[in-house]
């Protein structure tokens, strides 16, 4: 009888060593994933909106506040639209108001250029119906939420005649543009700028210093200013030279470190 028991235990052990091993195929153990049954992927997340963005300070320096104006704010479509001055955290953008004329209480909006280098920033002017804008060539003020000893803006030059026309928004919504005659301070078109020879001017308000360069339209300009006295300083104004003349700063970014 252990005779006859130990041969079919070998038996056995002989046909379990011929069964073929799991494949890849079969849902060998618990907690495998069959073969044919998707794997989930991640879900893709929109793309962020613009925000102010800082460096907390450290031994090699200061803290830096970053804006940057090639996207619309927090929450809002990338369309032409007019903004609410304090709609960047870190700063507050108003048109510098002219003296008199249509463009007495022009507020700032964004908005995208049409020509070649679809361009997106803040200029001043308002929404207007029929996809016209007015008064895009006054100054832009630009104020700090913290006194700042250093500041650099970035913008692209244009024109009032430039092809600055902002893109379409959807049906029913107002437009922007900074394209057709431009409206001076006077009530006036300007005469038309040089697109190769465009005068800026970047003013510091609180030290009463003024910084000019020129460029040519369609060219990405950077601008810095550093207080050297360390008092810094809240409040700059950017503009074409002079204000209304139909010489358009799109501003880009704003760069500050804090003072202290």
């Amino acid at each position: 009888l252990a005779a006859a028991m130990v041969g079919v235990g070998l038996k056995m052990s002989n046909a379990l060593a011929g069964r073929p091993a799991p494949t890849a195929s079969s849902p060998a153990t618990r907690g495998q994933t069959p073969t044919g049954v998707p794997t989930p992927t991640a879900t893709p997340t929109a793309t962020p909106t613009a925000t102010a963005t800082a460096t907390a300070p450290t031994s090699t320096g200061p803290v830096r506040t970053v804006v940057d104006l090639t996207r619309p704010p927090v929450g809002r479509p990338a369309v032409a639209q007019r903004l609410l001055p304090d709609a960047y955290p870190g700063i507050v953008l108003t048109a510098v108001p002219a003296t008199g004329g249509s463009c007495s209480g022009t507020g700032v909006v964004w908005l995208q250029l049409a020509d070649p280098s679809g361009a997106r920033g803040v200029v001043s002017g308002d929404l207007a119906q029929g996809a016209v804008g007015q008064c895009n060539d006054l100054a832009l003020r630009i104020q700090l939420a913290a006194p700042a000893t250093q500041l650099t803006v970035e913008f692209v030059a244009t024109t009032t005649y430039g092809a600055a026309t902002a893109t379409a928004a959807p049906p029913g919504t107002a437009t922007a543009t900074a394209s057709g005659a431009g409206t001076a301070t006077s009530g006036a078109a300007p005469a038309r700028p040089d697109p190769h020879f465009l005068p800026y001017l970047l003013r510091i308000e609180d030290l009463d210093r003024p910084i000019t360069k020129t460029a040519a339209e369609g060219e990405t300009v950077t601008m810095t200013f550093t207080d050297a006295s360390g008092r810094g300083f809240r409040s700059v104004t950017l503009s074409g030279r002079p204000p209304g003349s139909g010489v358009v700063a799109l501003l880009t970014s704003v760069t500050a470190v804090a003072a202290g």
